[in-house]
């Protein structure tokens, strides 16, 4: 066995698992400098939560593998950060001690930006990024997000910027990104982009009334299966200026759903958008809908009109709701393999549109993201 070094208030511990031994590093709470969690030197863990103070700084090498109690909360405090730099021939793993054995969640909660590029999250709870002032963005790109037992990522009137990652192996019923919100601004917009979904991507639930301003926050992604956003509000929730522009939802069994919660109410939605989607039916229970602007330049499966019109929201609109539906109702890009005559793409091309659009790393079921040491 190797001979790790033992660094100033960190012990060892031997942690088994079916097919090795391995001698972790266990970290105790609070960190409150700068401290570097190496690949040599793992797993690294700890015992009950670990707080990350105010002036801690945890900066994790590439390869390194961090696992995390399922009574342990990593929690990041105001004024401390963590930067986990990995890289794609070596990224780093955080998960639980096992595939079998869930780890706890990871709480962003500092002004501080923390950092995660090329990161295999696995078995994990959640990551929840709370409201800070001034608001943090922390950044996750190139990650993987697979087997947690809640939403992905939770955020909670707070910004992220989500890019080039793939969530997978999920619960069933839950979302790769949950966003609450009570205000929408600059200051908490998120920003989530060219991501992978097997399936649920967003869901949005606000309990007032927010301007989303047009904000293109939730671009350039696939949605594979289940919903692709869900939209929830209680009895004063309402959503103006929605918009939404290329996203392949066109795979799920509704590439919208709007529902309003408690007996009674409704939510609202005001000015929503839709432009250059792949998109089946939409759905809502308990909601009302307002000055729809555009549902123009989608593909919705099909070119027929009464088809499409018999998808939205489960068969039908309202005779008060107008949604002009553009005679070409398909992806408006180029014939991309000239099945078409050079034409605006058409059924046949749907895969390489899907493709050449949304530009996205497709789902790869070899990719493996536990973080136990074996």
């Amino acid at each position: 066995m190797s001979h790790k070094r033992i660094l100033p208030g960190v012990f060892l511990l031997c942690v088994f698992s079916a097919s090795s031994v391995a001698a972790a590093t266990v970290w105790p709470s609070p960190v409150t400098g700068a401290v570097t969690w190496a690949k040599a030197d793992s797993p690294h863990t700890w015992s009950g939560d670990l707080s990350v103070n105010s002036g801690g700084e945890i900066t994790i090498e590439p390869g390194a593998v961090v696992q995390m109690p399922s009574a342990g909360h990593l929690h990041v405090y105001s004024g401390a950060q963590i930067i986990a730099r990995g890289s794609a021939e070596e990224p780093i793993r955080i998960g639980g001690v096992s595939e079998s054995v869930p780890g706890a969640t990871l709480w962003l909660d500092s002004p501080l930006t923390s950092e995660f590029r090329f990161c295999h999250f696995a078995n994990l709870e959640r990551i929840r990024i709370s409201q800070q002032s001034p608001q943090a963005n922390p950044l996750f790109e190139h990650c993987i997000f697979r087997k947690f037992t809640g939403y992905c990522i939770e955020l909670i009137n707070a910004p992220a910027r989500i890019l080039h990652c793939i969530f997978r192996d999920n619960p069933v019923g839950l979302y790769g990104v949950a966003m609450t919100c009570n205000v929408f601004t600059d200051e908490t917009c998120p920003t989530i982009w060219y991501n992978t979904f097997d399936r649920n991507g967003l869901a949005v639930w606000t309990p007032s009334d927010i301007n989303m301003g047009d904000y293109d926050f939730f671009r350039h992604n696939r949605v594979a299966g289940g919903n692709g956003i869900a939209f929830g509000a209680d009895k004063y929730g309402t959503y103006h200026r929605f918009r939404l522009l290329d996203c392949d939802l066109g795979d799920t069994a509704n590439s919208l759903v709007f529902s309003g919660y408690g007996s009674g109410w409704s939510g609202t939605m005001d000015a929503m958008s839709i432009e250059r989607c792949a998109l089946s039916t939409l759905s809502q229970t308990a909601f009302g809908f307002s000055n729809i602007t555009n549902l123009s330049n989608n593909y919705w499966g099909t070119t027929n009109m009464d088809d499409i019109a018999a998808a939205l929201f489960g068969g039908g609109l309202s005779t008060n709701v107008v949604v002009p539906i553009s005679a070409t109702n398909v992806f408006p890009q180029a014939d991309v393999d000239g099945s078409d005559s050079g034409n605006l793409t058409r059924q046949a091309d749907a895969d390489l549109v899907k493709q050449a659009v949304v530009g996205l790393v497709m789902l790869d079921p070899g990719e493996t993201a536990a973080a136990d040491v074996d």
